[in-house]
Formats: C-alpha cells, sequence, structure tokens
C-alpha cells in the first residue's frame, strides 16, 4: 500500500469512527449490500483501486480516486448529487469537539474541513481527500467509502476503543509470519518479491516483541539483530522526518507524545529477510485522544534474489 492510501485510511478511520461516537443514530445501521450505485464519478477521474474493510462490526468499501478537477470542484459535485438522493451532511467539528478532555488544535479543524460525511438511511458514505504535500502527480487522490453489511447493534451499545481500528478483509497470498495473537490487519502490499504487512493490537510493545521473538522459528526464520526498545519525543523535527507531508500541512502534535518502538530482524535458509517492527504512541494522561495506547506492527519480507 502507497504512502498516499495509508495517510487517507487513516484520516477515513477516524472519521467513521467519530460518526459512531457522536451521531448515536447511526449506531442501528441495518445488514444490506449497496444494490445500487451510491453516486455516479465525477467527470475527468478515474478509479484506481478498491478494496473492502471491517471496522466496529460494520463492512466497508473503499474506492480510491485520481481526478484532474481540484477539490472544490470535486465536492461541489459529491454535494449536489447526493442532496439530489436524499443524502444528508454531517458536521464533523462539532463531533469532535465533543471528545471528553480534549481540545482539537486548528490544524486538525482543517483536516476535518476537507473531509466529508454524510448519512442516509442509517448507511454511512465519507470522502477523505489526500493532503495537498502528498500528491506527486499534480492529481487530486481521495478516496470514498460507504457502508456495505452491518451487525445488529441495539440502540445504546457504546463504541469501544477496540472496536474503533478498521480492519482489512483483504489476507495476504503469501503468510511469511505468524499473526500476533488478536492482532488486526490493517494494510497490506505485496510485489513479486517483496511484502508489507501492517498490524495493530492492543496488547503492550513487550509482549509482542517476545512473541516475535519466540514464535518466528516456527515459520523458519533465525532472529539476526534484536533492536532494544527505544523512545523519542514527537516533536515537530521528529514529525518532519516520520511524517513529512504532515509537517509541510502544518498539522500539530498533541503535547507530551512520545513514540516507543523497537525492531527484529530474521534471515532463513534460503537467504530471504524479514524484520518486524513494533511501535506504541503515548500521549501525556491530560489528554484523551481516540486511538492511543496501540501497539503497531510492521512485517516487511524481502526475498533474496539469489
Amino acid at each position: 500500500m502507497t504512502l498516499c492510501k495509508k495517510g487517507m485510511l487513516k484520516v477515513t478511520m477516524i472519521i467513521i469512527m467519530f460518526s459512531f461516537l457522536f451521531f448515536p443514530d447511526l449506531n442501528n445501521i441495518y445488514a444490506s449490500w449497496l444494490d445500487n450505485l451510491i453516486v455516479s464519478t465525477p467527470p475527468a477521474t478515474q478509479e484506481t483501486d478498491r478494496e473492502k474493510r471491517s471496522m466496529a462490526g460494520e463492512e466497508y468499501e473503499y474506492v480510491y480516486y485520481s481526478s484532474s478537477l481540484d477539490r472544490t470542484e470535486i465536492v461541489d459535485y459529491y454535494r449536489k448529487k447526493l442532496k439530489q438522493t436524499g443524502w444528508k451532511e454531517r458536521d464533523l467539528k462539532a463531533g469532535l469537539k465533543k471528545i471528553p478532555n480534549f481540545t482539537p488544535d486548528q490544524s486538525m479543524l482543517t483536516v476535518l474541513e476537507n473531509n466529508l460525511l454524510f448519512e442516509k438511511d442509517g448507511r454511512v458514505f465519507s470522502i477523505n481527500f489526500l493532503p495537498v504535500g502528498i500528491q506527486k502527480d499534480k492529481k487530486t487522490n481521495y478516496l470514498v467509502s460507504w457502508t456495505l453489511e452491518s451487525k445488529n447493534k441495539e440502540d445504546d451499545e457504546w463504541l469501544g476503543e477496540e472496536d474503533s481500528t478498521g480492519e482489512l478483509l483483504t489476507q495476504p497470498k503469501k503468510q511469511v509470519a505468524p499473526v500476533y495473537p488478536g492482532a488486526k490487519l490493517i494494510s497490506l502490499d505485496e510485489g513479486r518479491d517483496h511484502s508489507t504487512l501492517s498490524y495493530v493490537s492492543h496488547d503492550d510493545l513487550e509482549q509482542v516483541l517476545w512473541f516475535y521473538r519466540n514464535n518466528m522459528v516456527n515459520y523458519g526464520w533465525s532472529l539476526i539483530e534484536d533492536m532494544p526498545v527505544q523512545s523519542q519525543e514527537m516533536n515537530q523535527e521528529a514529525m518532519q522526518q516520520s511524517c513529512p507531508s504532515c509537517y509541510q500541512n502544518n498539522i500539530e502534535l498533541p503535547k507530551g507524545m512520545q513514540l516507543r518502538f523497537a525492531a527484529l530482524k530474521f534471515k532463513n535458509n534460503s537467504e530471504d529477510i524479514c524484520d518486524v517492527q513494533a511501535s506504541t504512541l503515548f500521549i501525556d494522561s491530560k489528554q484523551s485522544l481516540p486511538g492511543r495506547n496501540k501497539t503497531n506492527i510492521i512485517i516487511n519480507y524481502y526475498e533474496s534474489s539469489q
């Protein structure tokens, strides 16, 4: 999965999560497949990819587009078409401001202004634009997502933290490493001689590392490097290195954010390489932010050229 898609996915998952947390009338989405196209594709716009994801008990279709139109033209197109068919737009900023003990900064509000969420008859339709700093082809890249299939829920059921992570339903063609128990696959990129899989877990960093140190041998891997756990303050300088597009778009980080990370490197008898990277973000206890205290797991596989 490209950097562009990863960035759009993260924002889209947050937006959909907000819709469940702060618009309770969306929580009773009924099970159904959309047998009709919600809205036609804008002119001068091409579909580039499509996938299905599961989040909070619901299934979503994700469709990626690249357009010669600018953002304003695309927004106007969707607003007009969706309004004509009875879709109502939701105020994302109002939902964000309802999070207890959390004050959104202006950069986060600006991000939400550039994303749209609509609902109709219990279904959700969202549009997420890619930050300008990541767009290399001078086109407007964006994704739309909508509810496909859902489980029946009680109206007063609360969406827990563990349910807020979107899970990719597509499975890897080749399972090169064990999956940490309970971890959710959130992105997948497979090439001819390499693959990258990203998972998220609610267990702590040390548990994840212990699991891979002791279970990779079952897949024919031998540990050759063990990088100890390190900590780094996520200030603006660190963000410029780890997320250049965030820095270019003046996205501010919450105060007190710390990154803890470690990596393991393995080799098999065929000289293939597999590294496991694990990281966790910690935020000052005075702040309450969705998605905190999760361990991200990235597995990179490189097939030997021998």
